[in-house]
């Protein structure tokens, strides 16, 4: 990911202190755009078409094991093996600790 900075309120980051933290944005939330700031490469693994939208299946590129899924409009030409660019829309970012409970930072 590039070095795009996603501000979060104070009080939202005291119960993050000394945890690890997990980024979770919902796949209609992602968009596939040409790259730039505020985006992450993807390479994608797994397209599925459902009729009115199709889902992006694959992994972040330089995040060991990270993953995510991309909701696009209708039937995309993008297909299994290709890079593309996803933003990321602050609004739309969470955290959660990535402990066995996952509460919502």
């Amino acid at each position: 990911m590039d070095e795009s900075i996603i501000d979060f309120k104070e009080n939202d980051m005291d119960n993050a202190t000394r945890t690890a933290l997990v980024l979770g944005v919902r796949p209609e939330h992602l968009r596939v755009t040409e790259g730039g700031p505020g985006t992450m490469p993807m390479r994608v693994e797994q397209v599925e078409h459902l009729g009115a939208h199709s889902l992006l299946y694959g992994l972040v590129a330089d995040v060991d094991g990270a993953r995510a899924t991309a909701h696009v409009e209708g039937q995309t030409a993008v297909r299994a093996g290709a890079a593309v660019a996803v933003a990321l829309p602050p609004a739309a970012c969470h955290l959660f600790a990535a402990d066995e409970v996952g509460l919502a930072i």
